[in-house]
C-alpha cells in the first residue's frame, strides 16, 4: 500500500526537486543556495550531519530520502523526512518509491550493505511509483562490473541488477541514485536515470 503524504487537489505540471547526495558531511550554505524555492528536497544518502544543514537551509520543504552505504542505520531517526526504503508514498500526485544502501562490496557490519538477492526480495514487494529515488544505481547505465574469477563480494560501484530489472517491469518515469560520486543521465528503456553527485536541481517529468 502507498502511504498517502499531504496530498493537493489538481494538476501540477512541473515539480523541481532539490537533490543531494554523497557530501558525506561536508555541504557549505552558498552549495544551497538557489534562487526559488523548490518543491521537495531528495536525500539520496551518504549525506552524514550535512542533513542538518539541508534542513535548515529548506525548513518548509517536504524531504524524502533513503540512506547511503556509509550512514548510520536510521540516518533520519527525530528528523522531518520520510525515509523511502522499500516503501512507496503518493506526494502532490506523483508515487515516490526508494531504496538505500549498495551492494554488500566488503566483509562489514555496515547496516547499509545488501546482497543483491535481498534487493531482490525487497524490490518484489515494493509497488510500482513514477519517480524512484535510491543509494545504488541500477545495473549496466555508467560502467561494466569485473567479470568472472571467484569474486565473492560485488564491486564497490556495481549497480543493481535486481534494481534494473525492477525498473524494466514497472517502467518508473524517472530514477535519480547517487553513489557514484559522478553526475550524468542515461536511459532504461523509456525511463531517465540521473546520477546525482553533490546538489543538483532535477525537474519532474524529466521530459
Amino acid at each position: 500500500m502507498y502511504l498517502n503524504v499531504a496530498p493537493v487537489q489538481g494538476e501540477i505540471i512541473l515539480f523541481l526537486f532539490l537533490c543531494v547526495a554523497d557530501t558525506h558531511g561536508y555541504l557549505p550554505d552558498e552549495h544551497l543556495n538557489v534562487d526559488f524555492q523548490p518543491d521537495a528536497l531528495l536525500l539520496l544518502g551518504d549525506l552524514k550531519y550535512s542533513i542538518k544543514n539541508v534542513l535548515r537551509c529548506f525548513p518548509d520543504v517536504p524531504a524524502f530520502g533513503v540512506a547511503g552505504n556509509h550512514d548510520l542505520e536510521e540516518p533520519f531517526a527525530g528528523l522531518p523526512v520520510v525515509n523511502l526504503h522499500g516503501r512507496a508514498v503518493i506526494w502532490n500526485g506523483i508515487k515516490l518509491a526508494g531504496l538505500g544502501g549498495c551492494l554488500r562490496y566488503k566483509p562489514c557490519s555496515f547496516s547499509w550493505l545488501f546482497w543483491e538477492h535481498e534487493y531482490e526480495k525487497l524490490l518484489a514487494e515494493m509497488p510500482r511509483a513514477d519517480l524512484i529515488i535510491s543509494h545504488c544505481a541500477p545495473f549496466g547505465c555508467w560502467q561494466e562490473p569485473p567479470q568472472g574469477g571467484d569474486r565473492i563480494y560485488h564491486d564497490a560501484h556495481e549497480g543493481s541488477r535486481s534494481l534494473r530489472d525492477y525498473i524494466v517491469n514497472t517502467r518508473p518515469e524517472l530514477v535519480i541514485h547517487g553513489h557514484l560520486h559522478q553526475r550524468g543521465l542515461s536511459a532504461i528503456g523509456d525511463t531517465s536515470v540521473r546520477a546525482v553527485y553533490g546538489v543538483e536541481i532535477v525537474k519532474f517529468p524529466p521530459g
